[in-house]
């Protein structure tokens, strides 16, 4: 981390850092943060799990890690870059994560964390796809109206296409198909890597998505 505020220019700027080490291969890791003193930083595993590591800003240490789910699928070989999890923290302070799950299904879960370092299951588990054959989601929240969108690849069909679903207070919507032409698929080295979808939201509520 920058040890001042403002643009970092420097690579002396980084000055501040401290590592953790799980006892299973890392495939992805995103950091959450929930507008206080909390990055969480969520990865998945060679082991098929997922974990949440709270990292405090003021002390800048990590929390003992949370496990939040199991069972999902692994990646042999080189396998960085294949992206199995995405979240992001709405403005009433609740985690909402959506991640690569068993027999390749995307799976969202919304948390609450509180102050013994723990999160509070919210609502979920969700199945998000209807036909399995699903990788890359990547999460976003509103700021307007704090809606959930999430996308990823499905490789359902052939050619393999980006699929979108929104929430809307506690209704999902139909799932939508973003891209009308192929899409690039690779098992070279992984599962489509770094190739998913990615995403925001600005002020008005419009979805920007690049793949």
């Amino acid at each position: 981390w920058t040890t001042n505020t403002g643009l970092p220019h420097l690579t002396s700027d980084f000055s501040g850092n401290v590592q953790v080490s799980d006892t299973e291969a890392i495939i992805q890791a995103d950091a959450l943060y929930d507008g206080g003193n909390l990055i969480h930083v969520l990865i998945n595993t060679q082991g098929g799990n997922l974990k949440d590591y709270p990292f405090n800003t003021t002390t800048n240490t990590f929390g003992t890690a949370l496990a939040l789910a199991s069972g999902n699928p692994t990646v042999a070989g080189n396998y960085l870059g294949s992206g199995g999890v995405t979240g992001m923290f709405d403005i009433n302070g609740k985690m909402h994560i959506a991640y690569w799950s068993s027999n390749n299904h995307i799976t969202y879960r919304s948390y609450v964390y509180d102050t013994n370092n723990a999160l509070v299951l919210n609502e979920g588990p969700t199945q998000i796809d209807t036909s399995g054959s699903s990788n890359h989601p990547h999460l976003v929240v509103s700021p307007l109206d704090n809606s959930i969108t999430i996308a990823w690849i499905s490789q359902a069909t052939n050619p393999a296409r980006i699929l979108a679903r929104t929430k809307n207070a506690a209704t999902w919507d139909t799932i939508e198909t973003v891209s009308t032409g192929a899409v690039w698929t690779s098992t070279n080295f992984g599962i489509n890597i770094d190739q998913g979808p990615n995403m925001v939201i600005d002020a008005t509520g419009i979805r920007h998505l690049v793949y």
